[in-house]
């Protein structure tokens, strides 16, 4: 299979077909296979990995020839599919996006960042050669690792005034094993499709349209650890209170999964998750009490509170749309090379130790990109029209609870963004 998208590039596993597709509406301030000049648009991404070498040999016969657009059924249950407000979702239009890595942009931002003499992060995905093939080609050339833009959690001094018309709704706590990948462009914060997602399920149980900012603050980055997944009652023989094995019973069965996570990075920290714009002050805080997991991690200590105009709130790092930046870029230059422009703005290399006094930019997956217009397709969540996708990304960066902290959800024809509400 030739292509550009490939649902296999970090579940190997799947036995769905890859992609061959262009964004359908580029939007100039995302990042995108579409917003970028990518030195490679199409690539060998074969079902079986041993198909690998014929389908690179039949990429290499193209030249510059665009083959046709190839848009698969879904034959893989375990194909993500995402539920998105495609208009007024309070009348039940949504649609079922299955967002996939596009290759040429993920290989794009690995040899930029080299090239650059950026710093990034080296997170390996497949350490095993022999199967680098059932990736697909791009990480059978990277040599199963990907590179990603590293940013922490910045310090933010000084208490912050709440300035606002309204009061918010705080939900506060400790979240553990988070997922920080970012889209897996990036680590340091959890996707704002993610925090987004969240948010969306509090309006459909309240009736309310929000507005959301989303803070960290004492962020510890962890190690994935070793773990195996339990079929059966108990991995061990059952006994009997004695202590014998009963006879005639079977054991539970373990099944190995790998001690490395391919598509998610986990943190530890504290977090705030500010929503405004409601009605009904008292349903979004009995919604938000309720809420166990965040971006993939599991809350403790978590407390619900409400602040009014005025009110001072403790210093944390709130992620801010810098989406602009991107729109005001030089001519002749792309989306990505811009978003690293940012990024590695008074940023030097000394000794070997790269130093860069308070920049806090990153990219961040915001939205969603529609590879084709939605429609009727089999296997497809609760019948909603589906549409393949590419995930967008936006400049990001950090500060104070300010005007600029705050994020609202924008669908339309053709994908869908969270972008800041100011």
């Amino acid at each position: 299979m030739i292509a550009t998208h490939a649902p296999k590039m970090y579940s190997p596993r799947l036995k769905q077909p890859a992609l061959r597709a262009r964004v359908v509406a580029p939007e100039a301030d995302a990042i995108t296979s579409a917003t970028t000049r990518l030195r490679q648009e199409l690539w060998a991404a074969p079902i079986n990995g041993a198909d690998m070498a014929a389908v690179r040999q039949e990429r290499d016969t193209l030249a510059d020839a665009w083959p046709d657009t190839f848009l698969p059924p879904i034959v893989d249950p375990g194909i993500k599919q995402v539920l998105v407000p495609a208009s007024d979702w309070r009348a039940d239009e949504y649609v079922a996006t299955s967002p996939v890595a596009s290759m040429g942009l993920t290989h794009e931002l690995y040899q930029r960042l080299k090239e650059q003499q950026m710093p990034y992060l080296r997170w390996r995905v497949q350490p095993i050669p022999a199967a680098l093939s059932n990736h697909g080609e791009t990480l059978a050339v990277q040599g199963g690792s990907v590179r990603l833009l590293r940013r922490g959690v910045a310090e933010i001094s000084g208490d912050t005034r709440f300035r606002s018309d309204a009061p918010a709704v705080v939900l506060s706590g400790r979240v553990e094993r988070m997922n920080v990948s970012g889209g897996m462009l990036s680590i340091g914060w959890p996707a704002i499709t993610a925090i987004g997602g969240l948010v969306h399920a509090i309006e459909r149980k309240t009736g309310e349209d929000l507005e959301f900012a989303f803070a960290l603050d004492d962020i510890q980055w962890i190690a994935s650890g070793l773990h195996t997944v339990s079929r059966g009652s108990n991995p061990l023989p059952p006994r009997s209170q004695s202590g014998g094995v009963r006879s005639g019973q079977v054991y539970g069965v373990v099944a190995p999964a790998p001690g490395y996570k391919r598509d998610e990075i986990q943190a530890n920290g504290h977090f705030s998750l500010l929503l405004r714009g409601a009605r009904d002050i008292d349903a979004v805080a009995r919604e938000l009490s309720a809420v166990t997991r965040l971006a993939g991690g599991s809350v403790f200590d978590a407390a619900v509170t409400v602040i009014r105009p005025g009110a001072v709130f403790a210093a944390q790092a709130f992620l801010i749309d810098a989406s602009s930046e991107l729109r005001r870029r030089a001519p002749g230059m792309d989306a990505l090379d811009a978003a690293l422009a940012a990024y590695g703005r008074d940023g030097s290399w000394t000794d070997g130790q790269w130093f860069q006094p308070r920049n806090g930019y990153t990219i961040n997956a915001t939205g969603y990109a529609w590879l084709e217009e939605p429609q009727p397709r089999k296997n497809v969540r609760g019948n909603y029209p589906h549409a393949w996708s590419e995930s967008a990304f936006s400049l990001v960066t950090q500060g104070g609870l300010t005007s600029a902290a705050w994020w609202r959800r924008h669908a339309g024809p053709h994908g869908i963004r969270w972008r800041g509400a100011a």
